[in-house]
């Protein structure tokens, strides 16, 4: 049986607000994550705690995210949620609420090789999390953006059952993504790999332009055509809906290849 594009897409879901904290974005952010899951026909969530936020506890947002065929929530949020950096980070939480949501499928490392982060986290406790979520039928997820693939992660990614790709520097660095992936790939052999794509150049404070919007997503149904992602990853609701000219681009080309195959 063949697989739909659209039931890949995964939206890369934050509190409203929350990118306002500490990128330099134009407009207000109001949409949730499954208004935006409903907007661009994403049925796919991964729920990540951005700048704190949401708190703890968290079930009122797991259920919020329903009507989604699949949850992948944060076991370490974003670098600046620091009361993940105790070597453990909501493990214990994400296993609780998968017991409440049968639609919870994994846990994600986000911000993860930063070096403010990393050293809280050792190979081995990685296995650790890794059995604990196995032995619920959960998958552990991580994060890896492109500057960080000469960093010596490879023992890290050896623990991991999906690796999330990203290029952080956008206008400079998306031209290069496909060689980067490919470095990836070669780093990690035998992961599920999902590739993680911006609307905004975070690095830089600055709009992508469509040419590139285009460059990349085109790039990314050729990869799963290909078999070489198993997912696309949509950064996020925090950014739908603040007059971006990616947004609407986006979520129309996310329509037209919905019904694409492999």
């Amino acid at each position: 049986m063949k697989e739909r594009f659209q039931d890949a897409f995964w939206l890369w879901g934050q509190s409203p607000g929350s990118h306002h904290i500490t990128a330099k974005l134009p407009g207000i952010n109001r949409m949730t994550p499954m208004e935006c899951c409903r907007e661009f026909g994403i049925p796919n969530c991964y729920r990540v705690v951005m700048s704190g936020f949401p708190n703890k506890p968290y079930d009122p947002e797991a259920e919020a995210l329903a009507e989604c065929r699949q949850v992948v929530w944060s076991i370490t949020g974003s670098l600046d949620t620091k009361r993940n950096d105790d070597g453990i980070g909501d493990l214990y939480e994400t296993l609780r609420l998968a017991e409440k949501f049968p639609n919870f499928t994994g846990g994600v490392l986000d911000d993860f090789f930063n070096p403010g982060r990393i050293g809280f986290f050792s190979p081995g406790k990685l296995a650790f999390m890794r059995e604990k979520l196995h032995e619920k039928n959960l998958k552990l997820h991580v994060v890896v953006y492109d500057h960080e693939l000469d960093w010596g992660i490879e023992k890290h990614l050896a623990e991991c059952d999906v690796i999330t790709f990203w290029t952080w520097n956008g206008n400079k660095n998306l031209r290069a993504h496909e060689a980067n992936f490919t470095k990836l790939q070669k780093m990690a052999p035998g992961k599920e790999f999902r590739a993680g794509f911006y609307m905004w150049d975070y690095r830089n404070s600055t709009t992508l332009g469509l040419d590139l919007m285009e460059f990349q997503c085109n790039d990314y149904l050729q990869w799963y055509k290909a078999g070489r992602i198993d997912g696309l990853i949509l950064c996020s609701n925090c950014i739908a809906d603040i007059g971006l000219e990616a947004a609407p681009w986006t979520r129309e080309w996310m329509r037209s290849v919905a019904d694409e195959t492999r």
